[in-house]
């Protein structure tokens, strides 16, 4: 995984093998809000950026798995409203 940043703007990206092909899979995060939360497969390498960021709120684009599975995560941790 890798953390890009753009003014502000924070891109964590994760590459998954799906198959045979490479998926890029991205979250973002800026000003307190997250947007989405990535997959289960990311959890290893996102929930220490979860720890470290002040996520005051989530924001879920649509309820792909590639989108929302750490979402539960979050709210039963970080205790930071999801919508």
């Amino acid at each position: 995984m890798k953390v890009i940043s753009y003014d502000g703007l924070l891109q964590a990206e994760y590459v998954n093998k799906f198959a045979g092909r490479q998926l890029s899979i991205s979250v973002y995060f800026i000003d307190g809000l997250l947007i989405d939360t990535g997959p289960a497969k990311m959890n290893e390498k996102l929930i220490p950026l979860l720890n470290e960021w002040k996520i005051n709120e989530v924001i879920l684009t649509h309820p792909n798995e590639d989108h929302t599975d750490a979402a539960r995560w979050g709210r039963d941790n970080k205790k930071f409203p999801s919508y």
